[in-house]
């Protein structure tokens, strides 16, 4: 009786409130996207490069399992954040037109981006021509042919019903969206020893039951895709290679041994 679990679900304000509220101590847990990490720890952006990772085996055994992650958690503890764990959602994947099954396919190809300059960058290196276009008007554009293609999550563009306006989805895997438990370092600090080993026990076990089941969501929706939609699987090497040229351009923002450390970790995955 002496931890009482309150959940809350999109009613504590904005994902920045949200983590402003955790680094005041007045959120003590919460579960949000990587990106709003950066504005306390800038290095945690070295997730959201292009092709940074190969797949989920690689993201759990850099952010759980090495000392980048280990790195990663120091610095964000020194802002008053504890990390204890972290999940990856399904990757990126571009709903299209027109088939894309290698990166010389992506010529000329008007994207549907999010207004975030690495995004940008990267699909400039494969060639595209990203536009960044709000996320309610881009059944619209693709239904008008404003662009040809949208970079979306297979889940996200299914509940958007893009399946309806694109004849093909291409899984380019460009990048993935990582969430990560946090606590109040402040607020965990307070807790006697065997609290906080059951709270820290706890978001472990929340992070492997993600493991098990955003899986299958993926696979659910990818079945729905099916139905209307060609599935191609592109030769990914091109693409890794074409956006590799961009990563010294956030050597000094994110940090080189960062960057470096993952890719390195990288190499024993396919």
């Amino acid at each position: 009786g002496k931890l009482k679990v309150e959940l809350y679900k999109g009613t504590l304000g904005t994902g920045k409130e949200v983590m402003e509220g955790l680094v005041l101590g007045s959120n003590h847990v919460v579960v949000l996207e990587k990106s709003l990490l950066t504005a306390y720890v800038p290095a945690v952006g070295a997730l959201s490069l292009p092709y940074i990772f190969k797949g989920r085996e690689h993201i759990n055994k850099t952010l759980r399992d090495s000392e980048v992650g280990k790195a990663l958690e120091q610095r964000g503890a020194a802002k008053g954040i504890a990390s204890l764990g972290w999940f990856a959602y399904s990757p990126r994947v571009l709903a299209t037109n027109k088939p894309v099954r290698q990166v010389t396919d992506m010529s000329g190809l008007k994207v549907r981006i999010m207004n975030d300059p690495v995004m940008l960058g990267t699909y400039q290196s494969e060639g595209a021509a990203p536009v960044p276009i709000a996320w309610g008007e881009t059944y619209l554009a693709m239904s008008q042919g404003t662009v040809g293609a949208v970079d979306t999550t297979v889940s996200d563009g299914r509940d958007s019903k893009l399946p309806e306006v694109s004849k093909y989805l291409s899984l380019t895997n460009t990048f993935h969206s990582i969430a990560g438990i946090y606590a109040s370092k402040r607020w965990l600090d307070g807790l006697t020893p065997e609290q906080r080993k059951i709270v820290v026990d706890a978001a472990k076990s929340a992070a492997k039951f993600a493991d098990i089941e955003e899986p299958k969501l993926y696979e659910t929706a990818l079945r729905d895709w099916a139905k209307s939609s060609e599935i191609i699987k592109p030769d990914l090497a091109g693409f890794r290679q074409a956006v590799a040229k961009i990563y010294p351009q956030y050597y000094e923002k994110f940090g080189k041994d960062i960057i470096e450390g993952i890719l390195k970790l990288g190499e024993q995955y396919q």
